[in-house]
């Protein structure tokens, strides 16, 4: 087994000292949906592709509880937790174990939340207090041994005081049998923080938000830096983002409905850099049908995906975080980032134009969702600026550029990048801290 993930700060790192740059995928239905063959082709796809981490679902969104697995199995007989089906749950160890084998940490949701808060979703509701201390006490021990992460909630806010009570004694039961051996978060619903509802609970240990669905370019950002200026300090990531090939969602007269357009690479990219620019010690990406496991020889879409699951797993999005991946390593082997809007000079920028600046020890970064003017402030820099250690990289392709400014003058210098797209703009303190 890995030397174990544990938290240093305001990033994750394993107790070898590496810096560990979350880079999940999300497969919410891959125990319940996914057939065991499909289940190894899909992990060895994102193993390949760089990913580190897998989320998903133990008792699972679509109908968990009373539908059959692949193989035909239940988690447990008529519903009652004290009486898992070992069929179902050795196929989740079967799972667990090939995805550690290739080096993929299993970030495992005890639950979807309709089990515990039925808003929506067909539930049911099985867990109380009693019931969700000794299921997890169960799971962690089951689990103990492997590379996990666990994800307490599941697309629920915290509603009630009894909401909170079960969602603690499900974490205190998976620390009883754990102890310091894996971390724990939790999953909100949309546009939300696990820090609004859990923060100060002793077993988070760092926060996740879901910046969601509905419409583009969420100040994903912005939220990334109020949770960091929480106390105590707690790493933040961004776990459910908006997924690719999902339909762009839109709130009218209180509903939730498609506008007719979809997430693509793009919108990726940008939730990603703005997320680790502004401190964020990793980031989620998610394909909308393969986190539902969607075969249209077995399963009814959900939501209007575009192709089956096993067609989605070559996207370009998920094909360019190798390259944001690559990147956010070096900014944690920097010692990780700070947030700094100080370095940006000129007015607000619409939403659509909104850029990301940061320091780390070694220089500063910035993203450009489009072409236009960087103008940054000499003060803001921390060191001296030196031109032969700026560079371009293009966020969809990787490739490297030399960066010279457009203007020097007394107080600022501009940038304008080479041609149209997003990138980012990298000065290094030395040589050998510049992009290569």
């Amino acid at each position: 087994m890995k030397k174990r993930l544990i938290v240093d700060g305001l990033m994750l790192k394993r107790e070898d000292d590496k810096p560990f740059p979350w880079l999940a995928d999300t497969a919410w239905e891959l125990f319940h949906r996914y057939s065991p063959d499909d289940a190894s082709k899909y992990l060895k796809t994102r193993a390949r592709q760089n990913f580190n981490v897998i989320q998903a679902v133990l008792l699972a969104e679509e109908d968990g509880l009373r539908t059959p697995n692949r193989l035909g199995h239940l988690p447990f007989s008529n519903l009652n937790t004290l009486k898992p089906e070992e069929g179902y749950w050795k196929h989740v160890d079967n799972i667990v174990a090939l995805a550690n084998s290739m080096g993929l940490v299993m970030a495992l949701l005890p639950t979807w939340g309709d089990k515990v808060t039925p808003m929506w979703g067909v539930g049911p509701k099985i867990f109380n207090p009693s019931n969700a201390c000794t299921y997890g006490r169960w799971i962690g021990k089951r689990y103990r041994e492997a590379d996990v992460v666990w994800v307490i909630g599941g697309d629920r806010p915290v509603n009630t005081q009894e909401d909170l009570e079960v969602w603690r004694a499900m974490a205190e039961g998976i620390k009883e049998s754990v102890g310091d051996a894996h971390l724990l978060t939790f999953h909100p619903s949309g546009r939300q923080s696990s820090a609004t509802f859990v923060h100060d609970e002793k077993w988070l240990d760092f926060n996740m938000i879901q910046s969601g669905h509905c419409g583009r370019d969420f100040p994903v950002g912005e939220m990334i830096k109020r949770e960091l200026e929480l106390m105590p300090p707690k790493p933040v990531l961004d776990g459910e983002s908006n997924y690719e090939d999902h339909p762009v969602m839109a709130s009218h007269d209180d509903l939730y409905i498609r506008s007719g357009e979809y997430f693509g690479a793009f919108d990726v990219r940008k939730s990603f850099y703005r997320s680790i620019l502004a401190g964020a010690c990793g980031f989620t990406y998610g394909c909308h049908s393969v986190w539902q496991g969607w075969d249209p020889a077995t399963f009814e879409p959900i939501n209007a995906p575009l192709k089956p699951a096993m067609q989605s797993l070559e996207l370009d999005g998920a094909s360019q975080l190798q390259i944001g991946q690559s990147f956010l390593s070096n900014l944690l082997s920097a010692g990780g980032v700070k947030a700094n809007d100080g370095i940006l000079a000129g007015a607000g920028l619409p939403a659509h134009r909104k850029m990301a600046s940061c320091l780390f020890k070694t220089g500063l970064a910035v993203y450009t969702p489009v072409r236009q003017n960087i103008i940054l402030r000499h003060r803001g820099f921390g060191f001296q600026y030196e031109e032969k250690f700026a560079r371009w990289m293009e966020t969809a392709s990787g490739m490297v550029l030399p960066a010279k400014a457009q203007e020097t003058g007394i107080s600022t210098i501009r940038f304008v990048p080479p041609h149209d797209g997003d990138w980012v703009l990298h000065i290094a303190t030395s040589a050998n801290a510049a992009l290569d």
